[in-house]
């Protein structure tokens, strides 16, 4: 069992204003943090409960933060500069009742931020953004004894209040043509973190147990981002084709390994179609493929793929009725493409010409699949995960505005 309570308190002012060559901005503020947590592990002993050792935490961690935060935007000729910096005096205490032990650490944090928007033209512009961000980790580090994530997943950590400090760059290319019906969306960034905790994972038949560790190592990740949009006259519809990919260098330990080098990538395709018929009936179309990759060096590598297909046909008969009819196709694994599924809804609704009453009708699951499988891929396995749904159902409702 465990137990936890959280507190914040945030006060904040801010001061607003400008000049003649741009407006400034100036914030204040004080954070308060406290959070409490308890858990145990309870076994049992023919009809005798006790606690198991070495899975009890009673820990209290509080954490100060006081800030002042500036920044300044002006206009020179088609450059718009927006510059910005934060400086904040950080306080951390953690306290563990189990152990008697009690960490306590300050730290002076200064956060400097630029960015540069460059307006092309009346309808398309370049940005770019730089920034350094420094910020402790999250309290699911701070607990010290082993506790359980699920039936088989145990996790633990070895403490330390250290800061992570990320270094982050934008370059944007964006263009919004509305009489021509035209968006194109260009982005690439690229981040590195300097400071984190690294799992150490202990794989056994019945059960993996990670321990988390502090490291001032870095980790990688380089992100690309396309969309473009536009609207086809003889279709009478919008077509749109995104696409996102990610490649992210981070370092990990297996089974008391030494620290190991590994790459995860992931990469996205989606098209996308939705018409506007003058007539009573539309369409809409989202089809996905998904790669997921991820490979140790000198060591493993695991792919998956995957495929969705989101149909829908809108008809509108009258004012008052709407009806909606969705097929979605899923094959979680291209490999194994006899594992796929079918899905098939149904949405019927009328509303009174008073608009007082509403009918809706649902139909789910009309294919009554019974189960769902995803899989999920990291450096050292794949995983297959399979979700019960629920069975084939219909809804009736009735709904009265006032």
């Amino acid at each position: 069992m465990s137990w936890f309570k959280k507190g914040n308190l945030l006060i904040q002012a801010n001061l607003l204003g400008s000049n003649s060559k741009g407006k400034y901005a100036l914030n204040l503020s004080s954070n308060f943090r406290k959070i409490d947590f308890n858990s145990d592990l309870i076994g049992t002993n023919g009809n005798t409960d006790s606690s198991i050792n070495g899975f009890l935490n009673n820990s209290n961690y509080t954490q100060k933060n006081i800030y002042l935060n500036g920044n300044y935007k002006f206009q020179l000729k088609r450059f718009r500069i927006t510059p910005a910096l934060t400086v904040s005096s950080l306080h951390q205490n953690l306290s563990d009742k189990v152990s008697a032990k009690t960490k306590d650490t300050s730290n002076i944090l200064i956060e400097p931020n630029f960015s540069v928007d460059y307006k092309l033209n009346n309808y398309s512009a370049l940005l770019i953004s730089t920034s350094i961000k420094q910020k402790p980790f999250t309290e699911d580090y701070f607990i010290e004894n082993p506790v359980y994530i699920s039936n088989r997943i145990i996790k633990t950590n070895e403490i330390k209040l250290q800061i992570q400090q990320s270094k982050i760059v934008g370059l944007f290319y964006l263009i919004n043509n509305l009489y021509k019906q035209f968006q194109l969306n260009i982005g690439a960034n690229y981040s590195e973190n300097k400071g984190n905790y690294f799992s150490n994972l202990f794989i056994q038949q019945n059960s993996t147990k990670s321990v988390y560790f502090f490291l001032p190592e870095k980790n990688k990740l380089f992100s690309f981002n396309f969309m473009i949009e536009k609207y086809i006259p003889f279709l009478q519809g919008t077509l749109r084709y995104r696409n996102d990919f990610s490649r992210q260098l981070y370092k990990n330990i297996v089974n008391n390994s030494s620290l190991r080098n590994n790459t995860s990538e992931s990469l996205s395709n989606v098209f996308f179609l939705k018409t506007a018929l003058d007539g009573k009936i539309n369409f809409e179309n989202t089809i996905q493929h998904k790669i997921l990759k991820t490979k140790t060096e000198g060591g493993s590598k695991f792919t998956n793929q995957s495929i969705i297909n989101n149909f829908e046909i809108v008809i509108r008969p009258k004012k008052q009725i709407f009806l909606l009819f969705s097929a979605d196709y899923f094959l979680p694994n291209i490999n194994k493409n006899k594992q796929s599924y079918l899905f098939f809804d149904t949405d019927v609704t009328y509303q009174t010409k008073n608009k007082i009453y509403d009918f809706r009708f649902k139909a789910r699951n009309i294919t009554n699949n019974k189960t769902l499988n995803q899989f999920d891929i990291n450096d050292y396995s794949t995983n297959n995960f399979q979700t019960n749904l629920l069975p084939r159902h219909l809804m009736l409702s009735v709904s009265r505005n006032f």
